[in-house]
């Protein structure tokens, strides 16, 4: 009975890692085969569960069924090959209903010809965007957005059918890549009125494999096209985007917001202070005070979807204080940078959501900024889906760690290395965790697991510290 329920589990745990990554087969391969430890792995939590929809009872189905037929010596084929052919069986029929799941909510969308529709696509920031733009617009509007963070095309088109009503007259959507043309898929449900470009990064480098591919999968939604009218709106505080738009777009069809000056940008922010629990700026429009705001989220790249928002409440009609009382419904997003206060007087913010670099310098600058007197941790295991990028990417994170942290907490994973790397080039000390060590440690400290981290973290922490964690441990 126990060889039974172990077998079922492993096969159970195996799903779920296929279906996070999007049932990609060639992920789900690289993933089994560069990770040797999976009987660790086989018993460790994960982050999510696993979601029991039609597809993937299925292909678990499937999986168990093919099993026996796979004779393989080796093991780790013994494990993909059954997934491998299940995934491939039900794509026909997986394509049919996608079919009709994406027919059935374009005729809905269409149905509503006065909905005002909004896309949101970026590297960071796309569920930020959307939650402070929602609770903006539902000030005058009866808003419709996609949940948490549901942002393929079938994910949407799913929300369509079951959540949209006629009483919905902005609709506000999440749209996810993890290959070049995923973004274009989306036209496949109409025509959006506009697109939000929140900024573009590394992230996903693994799948996507330079950063010209990234670069023209999230520019997709916003490109010129003929008989296609979106409204691009573009952060212009992203590099990126400001090198690479007119490679895409008509300079004149472009909105712009951001801290960053740009001629055609409708509202800049001044006198922005960065505090431990919240930012202050004001808001200006033609050289004239437009906004005061004070909001309880954290760090200074914050205001670039704040005045995302204001942009768009603006764009669609909205009056200044229908627009302010909006603002005031904002608050942070857990493991977004999300602020606790524990019993000993610690300060822990949450970023564990992000792994991305451009999330790594916005927390560390956050950081610096609105903690200048305390000890700084951090608490990360580097940056993954990197592809060929790896070593630079995590080089790159731990030089940045050094510069600005007073401490930072690392478990052994196959970044450690270069993060090691980076934490030496500026000029921090790395090493090993020591038990027997009685005086305090500075720098990089390297653990054997993530487990061993977190057995240790309450006799490293002290009162007054502020520790941040970025994701560590990562079975997934």
């Amino acid at each position: 009975m126990a060889a039974s329920t172990s077998f079922f589990s492993k096969k159970i745990k195996l799903l779920y890692l296929l279906q996070i990554s999007e049932y990609d087969i060639a992920f789900f391969e690289r993933w089994i085969k560069e990770n040797p430890n999976l009987e660790k792995w086989w018993t460790s939590p994960t982050k999510q569960s696993l979601v029991w929809t039609l597809k993937a009872f299925t292909i678990f189905v499937l999986a168990i069924v093919f099993s026996p037929l796979v004779t393989f010596s080796e093991r780790k084929k013994k494990l993909i090959i059954p997934y491998q052919l299940a995934v491939l069986s039900v794509r026909p029929l997986q394509g049919f209903f996608e079919s009709i799941f994406i027919w059935r909510a374009k005729r809905k969308l269409h149905l509503n010809p006065k909905l005002i529709k909004i896309g949101i696509v970026g590297s960071y920031g796309k569920t930020t965007t959307k939650e402070y733009l929602s609770a903006v617009l539902s000030q005058r509007f009866n808003v419709f957005k996609t949940p948490e963070n549901v942002n393929t095309l079938v994910g949407v088109a799913r929300h369509i059918i079951k959540r949209l009503v006629k009483e919905h007259n902005i609709f506000i959507a999440e749209m996810g890549a993890y290959h070049w043309g995923d973004i274009s898929a989306f036209r496949r449900l109409g025509e959006l009125n506009f697109g939000i470009l929140t900024g573009i990064g590394e992230a996903h480098m693994e799948r996507f494999s330079s950063m010209q591919n990234i670069i023209r999968a999230k520019f997709e939604l916003v490109k010129d096209t003929p008989g296609y009218s979106i409204t691009p709106i573009l952060n212009s505080d992203d590099s990126y985007i400001r090198d690479s738009f007119l490679d895409f777009i008509k300079p004149e069809r472009v909105t712009w917001y951001g801290i960053h000056n740009h001629a055609s940008r409708i509202f800049d922010a001044r006198s922005i202070q960065v505090l431990p629990d919240r930012i202050r700026f004001d808001v200006w429009k033609d050289n004239t005070l437009y906004l005061q705001i004070e909001v309880p989220v954290l760090g200074r790249h914050q205001v670039a979807p704040i005045l995302a928002s204001v942009t768009l409440g603006h764009l669609l009609g909205m009056t200044q204080e229908e627009i302010k009382q909006g603002l005031l419904q904002i608050r942070a997003l857990p493991r977004r940078l999300y602020l606790t206060q524990s019993s000993a007087g610690i300060s822990i913010i949450d970023d564990t959501y992000n792994i991305s670099l451009a999330s790594l310098k916005a927390a560390l600058e956050f950081i610096g900024e609105g903690y200048p007197n305390s000890r700084k941790i951090l608490v990360s295991a580097g940056l993954l889906e990197q592809g060929q990028q790896v070593k630079e990417t995590n080089t790159k994170a731990g030089e940045m760690m050094g510069k600005v942290t007073d401490l930072i907490l690392i478990p052994h994973t196959s970044t450690i290395d270069y993060i090691a790397d980076g934490l030496r080039r500026s000029g921090r000390e790395v090493t090993w965790y020591n038990p027997t060590q009685k005086t305090r440690y500075q720098g990089g400290v390297i653990f054997e697991s993530a487990d061993l981290l977190d057995e240790q973290l309450e006799h490293i922490l002290r009162s007054g510290d502020v520790v941040i964690f970025f994701p560590y441990d990562l079975p997934d």
